[in-house]
């Protein structure tokens, strides 16, 4: 699980299924064929009663998940918005946010984000996880870029910006 505080995984999954000696020894609960792993029991017991208050698969079950998971807090919010909104049939809205979702990888971390809150995650991500001698990397349609401070953000922002005015 390395630095993640948590991870949820299919319990019908390849990737699970051939991992699945690694992680069963983590505290853990099924929800909906879905396994949560924690790296403490205290944690597990912490996070059952608010589990309870939810639905599954509810924007709050989305937005609970993906915080204890260690997600950045903007990237949980345009996951639960984008899965909403994914829901529409023809939704203007879903496009728009398309155009403009970016993928991160960091510390075994990844997530979906708004192209504008980029910034916002990374920061959060670093503070989160500072140690880490993974570099962190955007993935925009099949590429990959390597992020090293701010400045490569940018340069990222900028890229996708350039294909959302091709798109136009």
């Amino acid at each position: 699980m390395g630095e993640k505080p948590a991870l949820i995984e299919y319990s019908k999954s390849n990737a699970f299924l051939s991992n699945k000696h690694l992680l069963m020894h983590y505290p853990h609960i099924l929800t909906n064929d879905y396994y949560i792993f924690f790296q403490t029991i205290e944690q597990k017991n912490e996070f059952i009663p608010k589990l309870r208050k939810v639905k599954f698969d509810s924007p709050e079950f989305r937005k609970l998940v993906g915080l204890e998971i260690g997600y950045p807090p903007k990237a949980v919010d345009f996951y639960v918005k984008y899965s909403e909104l994914e829901k529409q049939e023809g939704s203007y809205e879903i496009n728009q946010l398309e155009s403009h979702r970016v993928s991160i990888r960091y510390a075994g971390i990844r997530c979906v984000c708004h192209l504008d809150d980029l910034i916002e995650c990374f920061e959060w991500l670093w503070e989160k996880y500072p140690s880490l001698d993974d570099t962190p990397k955007v993935l925009v349609g099949t590429t990959f870029y390597p992020i090293h401070g701010r400045q490569d953000i940018e340069n990222v922002r900028q890229i996708v910006l350039k294909n959302v005015k091709e798109l136009v």
